[in-house]
């Protein structure tokens, strides 16, 4: 069983089923996709409230992930919300790695388009975007200091730069599994497109329309009643 947890955020509800059902069409292995919403946590929350609260309201809970676990085998987190999955995500699962940690696609640093999502600040920081897409080692020793008292109290620099680990053990997974639109070039073997600035109708190109048409097909319902019956 291929384990994913998704973010969602209730301000992109339509974007989080659009993720699922691309995700779901697409892969050629049994998938379970758990959704990381703030509303199933509401036992925990986030007591470092210097540090900045997040874009999303998954934006720290992702790192219960080994947690939720069980700190036991691996699973995929995604942002999910603002991702349309292109790709079969059995190619992913199959890249999972015991020798690591934390495996993402390591975008070289860069400068952010100032404005992003329901115009929010684009921040810019050390190892932007790395941990919207992760291959969580959950059996790793370096994952079992991620436990929900942890993720409460720390920093998010400490979080999303994996400074609960260690560089050797944050491996590096194909570039094509987290292609940020808007912010570098769209490689044609694109896997995982993800809408970092916000989901459409914030533009208006063919990337869009993709997701355009993702929507349709999930919209799509068969009206039995019109049916002969035989």
């Amino acid at each position: 069983m291929i384990r994913i947890f998704a973010g969602y955020d209730p301000n992109e509800a339509a974007g989080y089923h659009v993720f699922c059902h691309s995700v779901l069409t697409r892969a050629s292995e049994p998938v379970s996709i758990t959704p990381i919403a703030s509303n199933t946590f509401a036992w925990w929350k986030r007591t470092n409230t210097e540090d900045h609260k997040g874009a999303t309201e998954f934006s720290f809970a992702r790192f219960l992930v080994p947690y939720l676990c069980d700190y036991s085998g691996h699973a995929i987190f995604m942002d999910g919300s603002d991702m349309l999955c292109m790709g079969d995500v059995a190619e992913l699962w199959a890249m999972r790695s015991h020798r690591h940690a934390v495996q993402c696609v390591k975008h070289p640093d860069y400068e952010p388009t100032k404005i992003k999502m329901w115009d929010q600040q684009n921040r810019k920081y050390h190892r932007k975007n790395w941990s919207s897409v992760m291959i969580m080692n959950c059996d790793y020793h370096h994952s079992h200091i991620l436990t929900p008292e942890k993720v409460a109290s720390a920093s998010g620099a400490y979080l999303h730069q994996f400074q609960w680990t260690t560089d050797d053990r944050i491996g590096e997974l194909p570039p094509e599994w987290n292609v940020l639109l808007g912010e570098q070039e769209i490689p044609q073997t694109s896997k995982l497109l993800h809408f970092t600035l916000g989901l459409p109708p914030v533009h208006a190109n063919v990337v869009d329309s993709l997701w355009r048409a993702e929507l349709r097909k999930m919209n799509h319902v068969t009206d039995f009643l019109e049916q002969e019956v035989a």
